[in-house]
């Protein structure tokens, strides 16, 4: 009993170590504790949509790659234009915006964009089990027979279907430089990169292309 007692306290103990290690993505824009950092933002059209559309306004933050340091994670939300070249293990996310690199991605980095998608609800009729199912009782085979063993309710059930400016075909990653050894470029639109190393992992979404300017250059 003893033992036991002591051994799930380190377990717990351990657990809460490994959650302190966990560091929030420092932020990127005005409200950034570094100053290098802050950048300029500005509020522009952030997507292309068709003609009978509202357009979509956002946040374009524009900052100089001399704040981002080895090691740590950034996240922005809106569009980031970064001028210079991003060191190794640096980490980027965005959400809701483009990703713009005019210079090289240094090894072990990442930069990782995720751009607004267009969801669908479907709303459908199913079963579950109540307080006076048993191990018999089946909601799945013909449950209307066992009107105390199983519940009827409404499944809702949301998933995505495409992006959400499907008429914009500019990439979500744009790196005019090289992408290094190790480096991920990883979003759910496309992605545009000079060259990039062998060893670098891109990753695109529906449908959306990779597209390479130097693929001669691609093994170093």
């Amino acid at each position: 009993m003893y033992s036991k007692f002591y051994k799930n306290l380190s377990i717990v103990a351990l657990s809460f170590g490994l959650v302190a290690c966990f560091k929030d993505p420092i932020p990127l824009g005005p409200d950034s504790p570094d100053e290098w950092l802050q950048g300029t933002q500005e509020r522009i059209e952030l997507f292309e949509t068709l003609s009978n559309e509202n357009p979509k306004f956002g946040n374009h933050l524009t900052i100089h790659s001399n704040g981002l340091k080895s090691g740590e994670d950034y996240s922005y939300y809106g569009s980031l234009t970064v001028n210079g070249d991003i060191p190794e293990d640096v980490d980027i996310y965005l959400e809701h915006g483009k990703f713009v690199l005019n210079g090289n991605l240094g090894e072990g980095s990442e930069v990782k964009v995720k751009l607004q998608e267009e969801f669908h609800t479907l709303r459908e009729t199913a079963y579950r089990e109540t307080l006076w199912a048993d191990e018999s009782t089946s909601c799945y085979i013909l449950p209307e027979i066992q009107p105390l063993a199983c519940e009827k309710y409404i499944k809702v059930t949301r998933f995505a279907v495409g992006l959400e400016y499907r008429h914009d075909t500019d990439p979500a990653i744009d790196i005019n430089g090289h992408a290094g050894k190790k480096t991920r470029l990883i979003a759910n639109a496309g992605v545009e990169v000079d060259s990039h190393h062998k060893k670098a992992k891109i990753k695109t979404g529906w449908d959306r292309p990779t597209v390479v300017h130097q693929t001669g250059q691609n093994s170093f």
